[in-house]
């Protein structure tokens, strides 16, 4: 499943939880782009694969880590001009289309009280994004006339699938 490279995607996703958890950074939203991860995924056209490889690699290690209040959450920033604001999102062909031009995906590591917030989003099913045991968000957020931003959010609790 892990392709050429695949040492080094866990090597640096479990160096990543580790000091993330050890320092306490997810209290600062301490996150790991999928760019960093791997050279492949610097280029945008693998940051989707990139992503979703990595959330199930970071929750496989997060399972052997005894942390069992801990959760992991990838966000995919998508378009935010004007005209993508109101659009939905209901496939993964609609999730490359919509995709950011400069922001990579990125892991996260949140505490329960860290992911309440995302009740207010809409969960969704997403045509060709098969994660089971993972819960999906749509978040639009417009806030005026600048900083509107939309994502998807996936959301993995300790290695539980």
């Amino acid at each position: 499943m892990i392709m050429v490279g695949g040492f080094h995607l866990i090597k640096m996703i479990n160096q990543w939880l580790q000091e993330t958890i050890k320092t306490e950074g997810y209290l600062k939203y301490d996150d790991l782009h999928v760019d960093q991860i791997c050279g492949k995924y610097k280029d945008r056209h693998y940051w989707i694969e990139g992503a979703i490889l990595s959330l199930v690699v970071a929750n496989g290690i997060l399972a052997t880590m005894n942390t069992s209040k801990l959760y992991l959450r990838l966000t995919i920033r998508l378009r935010d001009e004007d005209e993508y604001l109101d659009t939905n999102i209901n496939d993964i062909n609609e999730i490359y289309d919509n995709l950011h031009k400069s922001t990579p995906p990125s892991l996260y590591v949140l505490t329960a009280d860290q992911i309440i917030y995302l009740k207010d989003n809409m969960k969704i099913n997403i045509l060709g994004l098969d994660l089971d045991g993972y819960d999906v968000y749509y978040s639009v957020h417009k806030c005026g006339d600048s900083d509107n931003y939309r994502s998807i959010m996936i959301i993995a609790s300790c290695g539980k699938k």
